[in-house]
């Protein structure tokens, strides 16, 4: 079939053709948006003036299009078509949207992630049981639509090749009845066009990953994989956890080199092992580091101001808003404005929408039937189909969308400053619309200047002036209120000074660092003891550096128990957990006893210890006997800050263990992810004659070709037996060009596994 065009203004055909002067050609990729150029007559340039779509109808599939730029020429109108789902990224999520262990469909039954009502998102129903925990925060929809997807560890989103407005999130990988072969076209083959070629790159491999924050050099994502290590059930048996330390290869029992070569030093560092790229590459290691910057623990009782707190209340039935409905939509109108009205401006506008539609973005005028003459909204916009049909052109399809529809109508209205409507400077009140958005006066003057130069209502009726003000004034009085909560206020006995002890944050401070609390012994003063010493400092004991008694040995620490008041401080345990002091005995591993802090368990009897002198001058950790344990410290709670992170939070949210493990868990399939991406690439380039439009990237084709005709030489066994084992290949990348009598040739790249980027070592 010859393509032909359809220009479309609003969602409308404006204009069918069939006048192609080149050839089209558009590629595809995983959660990657598709561009095509075409070129067609000049003739049309009038039509695709402005903000136009376009649909391009092939036996392939139609590409919708937005025109992102056109330009005549001698040989036609060269036009550049980005796919429709760019519009995604002219809408954001909102600021700290939180979503904790959330299934992925239904955080996207959500207005606030998807485009709109007039998109279809179709899910895969494998992936029905996939949950995500994370924050977004005034991200790009399309932006926020990705990393949905880079949160699991195998989760894509494409873009079907249809005539309306559809994207896919899954798994993909189905099998298509489709196989390519040097045999002529004929029912499931397709004959393949020239000589495939194998694609090779390893300059970027990755396979043993550790994970950290930019916070620090061992910040909180790289220590929240602590979590995941513990527990098998959280990893992929292809994707094992380690610990890099001394004696790492006592740890798990991977038939693998001896690890001490891999570390860069003796510190703990939790990394994850890509089993399938250690295979590629004949068993070699190749050590890298990821950084994520967004993916520590979180509370949602401090994340949801924007989900939960200004989330308007739209009855989908005509009908007047309680006063506590009222309250909250005025909330969520103050929020959208703060940070471009004054306070004045917003509590005088929420006095005008008291009295016109008591603050209910879906009220027609009175509660009435529509009628060419009545208004409807928030501030009711005269005649309805004022407003009725801005929303529908931007997308705010549905009545919950209403809402944030039209504070960004006004928004739009007061960009503009415009004096001649909708804002109209009076002899009374002759200021501009910004001008009155940004003054704090009189409660009388900004609510009658809105009335006069924005509402100019008909002073010959009754327009409840004073109730207007008094709603702007009650309004004004709650302002301070929410502003306290939006900022959040840290009472004082969640204070660091009343609560000193968090045993993350001491780990994070001095691992690595060498401490000396009392100069002795000369020789070598970085002693086991001072990091307990240091301990007290930062629980405010009186007096950290005194000696314990005895001979000095860190076993006194708990036969001295009472006489140095330990109890003030410390409960006494007989089962350690993260953060406790644990006091060894003189024998076993440690023959002239030893205090440390215990992270996690190692198994068959041994832990992971957090302590100096162990045997470094500094701070870091290993694993030592828990035989030897002969008494264990745990800081009471009154103490404790219990996980807070100034960082992820306001300071006054405690982080769950629960937060901890979904966390973990994220950061642990987003590595994988990485590590996937960052595998040796062997890829096949081959072209053949036109795929049935069915077929899209992510499917898997049958690939009926000898490869020992490929260049397989840089393959060694292991990966030849992974490119041999059947012929079946994912298509990774699938470039369809059509020329201007209709013929197709396509052009793909095929691959073992599904990936997208290729992600390179940090610096």
């Amino acid at each position: 079939m010859i393509p032909y065009f359809e220009i479309l203004e609003f969602g409308k055909v404006k204009k069918r053709f069939r006048e192609s002067l080149s050839t089209i050609s558009f590629s595809n990729e995983l959660m990657t948006v598709p561009e095509m150029q075409i070129t067609i007559p000049n003739e049309y340039y009038d039509l695709i003036s402005g903000r136009k779509e376009m649909r391009v109808i092939m036996d392939c599939g139609v590409f919708y299009g937005m025109i992102t730029d056109y330009k005549p020429s001698v040989s036609g109108l060269n036009i550049s078509l980005t796919h429709i789902i760019n519009e995604w990224t002219y809408r954001q999520v909102p600021t700290n949207y939180a979503v904790k262990n959330a299934l992925i469909k239904n955080v996207y039954e959500s207005e606030d992630m998807y485009y709109s009502t007039q998109w279809k998102m179709n899910f895969e129903t494998e992936i029905d049981n996939e949950k995500i925990d994370y924050v977004y925060s005034r991200q790009s929809k399309l932006d926020a639509l990705t990393k949905t997807c880079e949160l699991t560890p195998s989760v894509y989103w494409r873009v079907p090749f249809t005539n309306d407005k559809q994207v896919e999130v899954g798994y993909f990988g189905k099998k298509q009845p489709v196989m390519l072969s040097n045999k002529p076209t004929l029912g499931r083959n397709y004959r393949i066009i020239g000589e495939p070629t194998m694609e090779t790159d390893f300059s970027d491999v990755i396979n043993l990953a550790t994970v950290y924050a930019n916070k620090s050099d061992s910040g909180m994502s790289s220590l929240s994989l602590r979590e995941v290590y513990n527990d098998k059930s959280l990893q992929n048996p292809k994707f094992p956890v380690v610990i890099l330390r001394s004696n790492i290869n006592n740890e798990r029992d991977y038939e693998y080199v001896d690890f001490p070569k891999l570390a860069p030093n003796n510190q703990l560092e939790y990394s994850i092992i890509d089993t399938e790229s250690v295979g590629y590459e004949s068993g070699v290691f190749i050590e890298g580091t990821f950084a994520f910057d967004d993916l520590s623990p979180f509370s949602l009782e401090d994340m949801t101001k924007d989900s939960k707190d200004y989330k308007w209340v739209i009855p989908k039935e005509q009908r007047y808003l309680t006063d506590t409905e009222e309250i909250n939509n005025a909330k969520a109108l103050w929020h959208s404005l703060k940070d471009i009205w004054s306070k004045s401006a917003i509590a005088a506008l929420c006095g005008s929408c008291h009295v016109e539609s008591t603050l209910n973005p879906n009220l027609y005028q009175m509660g009435d039937v529509p009628d060419s003459q009545k208004g409807f909204g928030l501030v009711q916009w005269t005649p309805y189909t004022r407003i009725t049909n801005w929303l529908g052109s931007h997308g705010y399809t549905s009545y919950t969308m209403y809402g944030k529809g039209e504070v960004a109508k006004l928004v739009e209205e007061w960009s503009t400053n415009a004096t001649n409507g909708p804002w109209i400077p009076t002899s009374s009140y002759n200021i501009t619309f910004q001008q009155w958005s940004h003054m704090e006066a009189d409660m009388n003057y900004m609510v009658m200047a809105f009335m006069a130069d924005y509402e100019r209502g008909d002073t010959s009726i009754d327009l409840q002036y004073q109730k207007r003000i008094e709603f702007a004034q009650r309004i004004y009085g709650l302002i301070p209120e929410w502003e306290q909560e939006d900022n959040g206020t840290t009472s004082d006995t969640d204070k660091t000074q009343s609560r000193p002890w968090n045993a993350q944050n001491f780990i994070n401070t001095w691992n690595g660092q060498s401490i000396d609390m009392d100069g002795v012994p000369i020789e070598q003063p970085y002693q086991c003891v001072d990091a307990w010493k240091k301990a007290l400092q930062t629980l405010n004991y009186p007096d950290p550096t005194r000696a314990i008694g005895g001979d000095g040995y860190a076993d006194y620490i708990w036969y001295n128990r009472d006489e140095l008041s330990y109890s003030q401080y410390f409960d006494y345990v007989s089962t350690p957990q993260f953060g406790d002091w644990c006091i060894f005995g003189r024998s076993g591993d440690t023959p002239a006893s030893h205090v440390a802090m215990y992270v996690s368990d190692a198994g068959n009897g041994r832990a992971n210890f957090f302590g100096q002198n162990q045997p470094y001058p500094y701070c870091n950790t290993t694993t030592i006997s828990t035989s030897n344990i002969i008494g264990i410290f745990r800081v009471k709670s009154v103490y404790v800050q219990q996980s807070i992170d100034p960082e992820s939070t306001n300071g006054t949210t405690i982080i769950t263990d629960n937060d901890r493990i979904y966390a973990a868990k994220v950061v642990y399939d987003c590595a994988c992810r990485k590590l996937i991406n960052a595998r040796r690439k062997f890829a096949i380039n081959t072209s053949c004659e036109a795929l049935p439009k069915e077929v899209n990237v992510g499917d898997r084709i049958r690939f009926i070709y000898d490869l020992n005709l490929l260049q397989l030489g840089s393959c060694n066994r292991y990966m030849k037996r992974i490119l041999k084992q059947d012929d079946w290949f994912y298509i990774t990348s699938l470039q369809r060009e059509i020329d201007k009598t209709g013929i197709e040739i396509d052009t793909l790249t095929l691959e073992k596994f599904l990936r997208t980027d290729r992600d390179g070592k940090s610096e």
